[in-house]
């Protein structure tokens, strides 16, 4: 059983991380994001799916999640590169406006650390 001091710092924790959710979200509503930091982002992941085509691990993982996802497995890296060429600063703003963001922390220790 968590102590009352516990549970009271647990709460001004879920507290503080409601309020960074929500200047997350009012910053992405608001579009402030650089069109350097989406970028960045954007060619970060283009990178990564290249890095997949060498990996028969990745590769399989990409046809299930396509076969679950879109009910097929022919969808290529090429495919997934010229369609993540496309989005643009404005269609991630619109779809974070559609999102909530969450976090998830689980928090542990040592009986009688």
């Amino acid at each position: 059983p968590l102590s009352e001091i516990e549970i009271k710092k647990l709460q001004k924790i879920n507290s503080e991380l409601k309020a960074e959710n929500e200047t997350i979200k009012k910053d992405f509503e608001d579009g402030k994001i650089s069109e350097e930091e989406f970028s960045s982002a954007k060619d970060s992941l283009m990178a990564d799916l290249l890095d997949w085509e060498d990996s028969k691990i990745a590769m399989a993982k990409m046809k299930m999640a396509n076969l679950i996802g879109f009910k097929r497995a022919d969808v290529t890296i090429d495919d997934m590169r010229d369609k993540m060429s496309k989005i643009t600063l404005e269609d991630v703003i619109r779809a974070a406006n559609k999102v909530n963001i969450k976090k998830v922390f689980v928090l542990g220790g040592v009986e009688n650390a």
